[in-house]
């Protein structure tokens, strides 16, 4: 097969998920955003769980994305996605799921949770956020330090 050929064949492969996602978080349609939440691609739900913060929230995507943060077996960046829409929701029953997905996701993904931490301005995410100020990882020590100014 042609590189261009493979092109064109992957471009084709990408575009209906993409484009459906991309159209329902425009929409804010939640319905659509929490199926793509169980999408093949990791890619397709980390941007449906993107997306949902552009929806209003609701106990079953609020259900959807605590299920998404839980998983383990899920990638990092998918399960960071998650945190920062409960995040931005305001959902402190998520506190302790992201407590326990920073001890098990990659660095940039821990950042990300670390941020939706931040976000809920609750008295206990802000007491992880502090504790991740003397934190291995310089980048997310140095952002803890800032957010807890």
């Amino acid at each position: 097969m042609s590189a261009v050929l493979l092109a064109v064949v992957c471009a084709s492969a990408w575009a209906g998920p993409l484009r459906r996602t991309t159209k329902a978080t425009h929409g804010a349609d939640a319905k659509v955003l929490m199926g793509q939440l169980g999408h093949k691609h990791a890619w397709v739900r980390e941007l449906a769980a993107q997306g949902l913060a552009t929806t209003p929230a609701s106990e079953p995507a609020v259900v959807a994305l605590q299920a998404c943060l839980d998983n383990s077996d899920e990638r990092g960046f998918v399960r960071a996605a998650c945190a920062g829409t409960l995040g931005r929701w305001g959902v402190a029953d998520a506190i302790p799921a992201m407590a326990t997905a920073l001890t098990e996701v990659d660095p940039e993904s821990r950042y990300w949770v670390a941020s939706a931490l931040h976000v809920l301005h609750h008295p206990d995410a802000q007491a992880i956020v502090e504790d991740l100020r003397a934190d291995g990882d310089l980048l997310l020590a140095a952002a803890a330090r800032e957010w807890s100014r």
